[in-house]
């Protein structure tokens, strides 16, 4: 597959793109990458909803995602993008949709694969410096 930015990731690859995770050892990121489900979406597909409760995060391995608010695109995300960890990790609305633009692969992290990336202590710095303040609220 080719992204509109020409890139294509490994999914260890898109890993240690995301912002908090790039220190991490490659043992530390094939632990991520073992415990993380991937999927391969369609164009037009909304993953997340503005207003309701994500109860996933997504990281993009390959593709293009559409962030908006109130119907206005307000960002991209390519390899190595994170969205839908504040609403998970808050248990609050999404404060944005975001949609497939073109066939994307993500990696999926729910609750419960997150509950296992915060309880190992060589990970668990890495987790929370990659979701921010979000996750820092709810710990």
């Amino acid at each position: 597959m080719r992204t509109i930015s020409g890139m294509t990731l490994s999914t260890f690859d898109a890993l240690r793109r995301v912002e908090g995770l790039a220190a991490c050892s490659p043992a530390d990121l094939r632990r991520v990458e073992a415990i993380v489900d991937q999927l391969t979406v369609a164009p037009g597909v909304t993953l997340l909803t503005e207003g309701c409760v994500g109860r996933q995060a997504y990281v993009v391995v390959e593709g293009l995602l559409v962030v908006t608010v109130g119907g206005r695109e307000v960002a991209l995300l390519g390899p190595g993008g994170i969205a839908g960890e504040p609403s998970m990790l808050n248990h609050s609305p999404c404060s944005a949709s975001v949609s497939v633009v073109e066939t994307t692969r993500v990696l999926v992290i729910g609750t419960s694969a997150l509950a296992t990336l915060l309880s190992d202590p060589h990970l668990r710095p890495a987790i929370i410096r990659a979701c921010g303040r979000p996750l820092i609220s709810a710990i």
